[in-house]
């Protein structure tokens, strides 16, 4: 059986830089950041499926915790363009933090932003053969999604390894069913550890890895993962149009978190990205990770260029393959 090929993502804000609105101006833009793209993907031939894909989201209940910039109209013609173009697109409906924990009904009137877009999303990978993506917070969401939309592809998104409530929240184990559940989920940096995801080895395919993000704690334990909740819950207030200030769902002293697993004695932790930890690197791609991503930098080309040639070289050196 052939080897699986390592595969890297870039996330491509599907609205070039300086523009707060989707127009059909932004082909030129699209199209000079897909041949940078391309350069870069011709430099690293055959050890290396590398992806671009658009990514952008809206103002809706569960948009989650960027901010969105296009209407709901806009994001769809965003997602037919690219698809015509030949690339898959992603939609982050990864919020729903602040939202009741009850059981919420996705197929309800309140959620017909989210319906107008996933049936947008799923009838253009229909029609172009594309596979296209939605990253996901709720489980009420997947499993509408599963559902409805079988075509799309089902991302669990990393804020659901943030934290939550105490007594309730248990992130190992949440990990570990998502498996089950996502087409593949996203750890944060802190738990891309090989000692850690070891623990998931049979299902190590479903599994993708940050190349260059720090960690969400940044070096400040429980304290730093609740500002991470935090900020998510706000962003998600301002797609929902609702004031700061307003309480958030959790306070801290019901927060409860995953702590880092790059030191198991001490969950504040300043770890470095993937990128810059070789030796665990090496070690998931022997363990057989194959599937990363760059969270939408750009199109920078050294920046991009760095992060893929710190995995080339991983690859190469690895027990994995290609040193020959």
């Amino acid at each position: 059986m052939e080897e699986a090929k390592t595969e890297i993502t870039l996330e491509l804000g599907a609205i070039p830089d300086g523009r707060d609105t989707w127009h059909p101006a932004a082909e030129g833009g699209w199209r000079e950041n897909l041949e940078k793209v391309q350069d870069i993907d011709r430099y690293f031939g055959d050890k290396i499926d590398f992806r671009a894909i658009p990514y952008e989201g809206t103002k809706s209940l569960l948009s989650g915790g960027r901010k969105g910039r296009v209407s709901p109209a806009e994001l769809i013609q965003c997602i037919k363009f690219y698809n015509r173009s030949g690339l898959p697109f992603m939609v982050p409906f990864n919020g729903g933090l602040c939202l009741e924990e009850t059981p919420i009904d996705i197929s309800g009137t309140r959620f017909k932003t989210e319906q107008l877009v996933l049936e947008a999303l799923a009838n253009s990978a229909e029609t172009t053969g594309q596979t296209n993506v939605v990253t996901v917070l709720r489980d009420e969401l997947r499993d509408f999604v599963r559902k409805e939309y079988p075509n799309l592809r089902i991302v669990g998104s990393c804020i659901r390894y943030v934290g939550g409530r105490k007594g309730e929240f248990d992130g190992e184990k949440r990990m570990a069913e998502d498996l089950d559940l996502f087409d593949e989920i996203v750890p944060l940096n802190q738990h891309t550890v090989p000692q850690f995801l070891s623990k998931f080895e049979d299902r190590i395919d479903k599994i993708i890895v940050f190349l260059c993000l720090g960690c969400a704690c940044n070096g400040e334990g429980e304290e730093g993962f609740y500002r991470c909740y935090r900020h998510h819950v706000e962003e998600e207030l301002f797609n929902q149009g609702k004031e700061k200030g307003t309480p958030l769902p959790i306070s801290v002293e019901e927060f409860s978190f995953m702590g880092s697993k790059l030191d198991t004695l001490n969950p504040m932790c300043f770890a470095e990205p993937l990128e810059r930890r070789e030796e665990d690197l090496r070690e998931l791609l022997d363990m057989g990770v194959r599937k990363f991503k760059l969270p939408r930098i750009g199109t920078q080309e050294l920046a991009v260029f760095n992060s893929i040639f710190q995995i080339k070289r991983a690859v190469e050196e690895s027990r994995y393959g290609f040193s020959g």
